[in-house]
């Protein structure tokens, strides 16, 4: 995130100043009303307008309650028209706006039957280098598909195909990945993981992490190794605590190790 200017600062205190909202801010400043708004509250700086009205714990909190905790955000809110991941409690993630998750408009497209497949619309689906070995069953039961590049099989959800949440897992083998450990300073959690983006996989935890280190592989076994010996070392100290959307098995506490 590029630094904040003594212009631009000069900019926000005078437009707060004279009640403009943050969005309009943002605008002009050519930045996120989150990141706006959070420098106003670094600086002390007050609006007379309820500016963001949440932040994303408290999305998250409304999302629950709203649903029962039956769907949770997996990617950090911005604001209430911007599309960001949900995910339900049977592991399905879609897109959809803040807006229309707590107005019930939007719904996991899987578990209402908005989405109705067979085998023969399965197969159309799939990516040209994927094939389909088994009838298509459900989107939650896993089934045999083979990738025609380098003949492996592999049994999948196809919701995890579909919504490319994974891929042959043969080929991601020799794809460039990344380790990273990062620490969540809300929970006071630390974790370490494999990842092809690090951009990406920062907004899939539901808090906000700070990046303690990352390390770049060309071929993704070697990521996968060095994250298998991190793991074996950490034994003792993982814990889950659940609090994360995803990747809770891999989480630890510093002052226990």
């Amino acid at each position: 995130m590029k630094r904040w200017t003594e212009l631009e600062i000069d900019f926000l205190k005078e437009k707060i100043d004279n009640k403009v909202k943050y969005s309009i801010i943002a605008e002009d400043l050519n930045r996120t009303e989150v990141s706006v708004c959070a420098k106003a509250q670094k600086l002390g700086l007050k609006s007379k307008y309820k500016q963001i009205g949440k932040n994303n714990s408290t999305y998250i909190r409304e999302v629950k309650e709203k649903h029962n905790n039956l769907v949770t955000p997996i990617e950090v809110y911005v604001n209430n028209s911007t599309n960001i991941k949900h995910i339900c409690n049977k592991k399905h993630i879609w897109y959809a706006t803040p807006n229309n998750i707590l107005s019930k408009k939007s719904k996991c497209p899987i578990c209402f039957g908005n989405t109705k497949l067979n085998t023969l619309t399965y197969k159309n689906k799939l990516s040209e280098h994927i094939i389909l070995l088994e009838d298509y069953i459900n989107y939650d039961t896993p089934i045999l598909h083979k990738n025609i590049e380098c003949n492996h099989s592999w049994k999948v959800r196809p919701h995890d195909i579909l919504g490319k949440l994974t891929d042959c897992p043969l080929c991601n083998k020799y794809k460039p990945a990344y380790v990273y450990c990062i620490y969540f300073k809300e929970l006071s959690l630390y974790k370490v993981g494999i990842t092809k983006s690090i951009k990406k996989r920062m907004q899939e935890f539901g808090y906000k992490p700070e990046i303690i280190f990352t390390r770049y592989f060309n071929i993704g076994k070697d990521a996968i190794s060095l994250e298998n010996k991190y793991l074996k070392n950490l034994k003792n100290y993982l814990i889950n605590t659940g609090k994360l959307t995803t990747g809770n098995t891999e989480t630890f506490v510093l002052d226990d190790v």
